[in-house]
């Protein structure tokens, strides 16, 4: 599997995993059951190369929403997809990156995190406060701020604010699981670039990477996953972040199918360059 696009040959030496065990199969045909008749020629942002039992390249694919475009003059059709979500999880935990921001639009769709006709959180207004799940223990330091102003502040700040949240609940691991929470509670794309959630990101550099990689397999609730996802969407290789938390997105976007928060993205959908 390479990062980008690829043809044939070219993906030699480029392949962030690679599966060979019958369990890594299984689970890469288990998302895939349909053949479809149109071809999509579009570069796509993923390539994945099929090898004999000799190692040699018979095939390369490029995959799109709902689909995996085959070279026609070998396969003929695409195939389609069950689970576009659980595809791109497994490929995370097979190291290849880019699945955060595959699976970032259907999550804002099944939480409801776009934004409306107010971009960013308001100064002074503890309602707001609360619905974007600033940590309690901020409120008093960063509440006469607006989101937007909030995201501005000094690096001497963020430290300051960072050691505060920590003290105050006593335990680094309860800090960073607070702060996934209010990164994945920014609504897109204002706030959550430019506003709380790139305050929030900062934050979340002040703290160690073990006790981030330790907390991360533990997120449950919708708003952390958010959060560790919209993190991991601005990370050069987002594959351990996504990886560790697949688990707990694959049983959240089940949930969201199931209760009609969410419906995939058809597979005719981007099918065509």
């Amino acid at each position: 599997m390479a990062a980008g696009p690829a043809d044939g040959e070219h993906c030699l030496g480029r392949l962030p995993a690679d599966l060979k065990t019958p369990g890594g199969i299984h689970h890469g045909q288990a998302g895939r059951t349909l053949h479809a008749g149109d071809i999509c020629r579009c570069a796509g942002d993923l390539t994945l190369a099929l090898r004999d039992e000799h190692g040699a390249i018979i095939g390369s694919a490029t995959v799109h929403p709902g689909r995996i475009s085959w070279e026609r003059q070998t396969f003929r059709n695409d195939i389609l997809g069950r689970n576009d979500g659980a595809l791109r999880l497994m490929l995370a935990r097979a190291g290849v990156p880019g699945s955060s921001r595959a699976l970032l639009d259907d999550l804002l769709t099944a939480l409801d995190r776009r934004e409306g006709a107010v971009q960013f959180r308001p100064a002074g207004d503890a309602a707001a406060l609360r619905s974007h799940r600033v940590p309690p223990a901020l409120w008093a330091v960063s509440g006469n701020l607006s989101g937007e102003q909030a995201a501005g502040v000094d690096d001497e700040l963020v430290d300051r604010w960072t050691e505060r949240l920590v003290d105050v609940l006593g335990d680094t691991r309860k800090a960073v699981r607070q702060v996934f929470e209010w990164v994945g509670s920014a609504t897109w794309p204002a706030e959550a670039v430019a506003g709380d959630g790139q305050l929030a990101r900062r934050m979340l550099e002040r703290f160690s990477m073990s006790d981030v990689a330790a907390e991360l397999p533990l997120l449950s609730e919708p708003r952390q996953l958010m959060g560790a996802v919209a993190w991991a969407a601005f990370q050069q290789d987002d594959a351990s972040v996504m990886g560790a938390v697949g688990p707990a997105l694959t049983g959240l976007l089940a949930r969201s199918r199931m209760a009609g928060t969410w419906t995939p993205r058809t597979a005719g959908a981007d099918s065509m360059g």
